[in-house]
C-alpha cells in the first residue's frame, strides 16, 4: 500500500504545512514576513503566498477563539 507522502506547501524552500502551523502556534508567527523569517516560506517564487496567508488567517482565527484544530482543503 502506497503511503502519502507529506505535500510541500513551499515546494521552493521544501516548508510543509507542519512547519508553519509549529511557528504560529509555538514561535507566536503572527505576520506573513513572521513565517517568512522563521521558515523562509513563501522567499522563492512567492507562488505559495496566497495558501501561508490563508493557514496564517486560518490559524489566527482558531487562536483567537481558544483553540486548534485546522483543517484544510488544500
Amino acid at each position: 500500500m502506497p503511503t502519502k507522502k507529506p505535500s510541500y506547501i513551499c515546494e521552493c524552500k521544501t516548508v510543509y504545512l507542519s512547519e508553519i502551523v509549529r511557528v504560529i502556534r509555538k514561535c507566536n508567527a503572527e505576520t506573513l514576513l513572521d513565517i517568512q523569517n522563521l521558515t523562509k516560506a513563501s522567499t522563492g517564487c512567492g507562488r505559495c503566498k496566497n495558501q501561508v496567508e490563508y493557514i496564517l488567517e486560518k490559524e489566527l482565527e482558531q487562536k483567537r477563539k481558544g483553540g486548534y484544530q485546522l483543517k484544510l482543503k488544500l
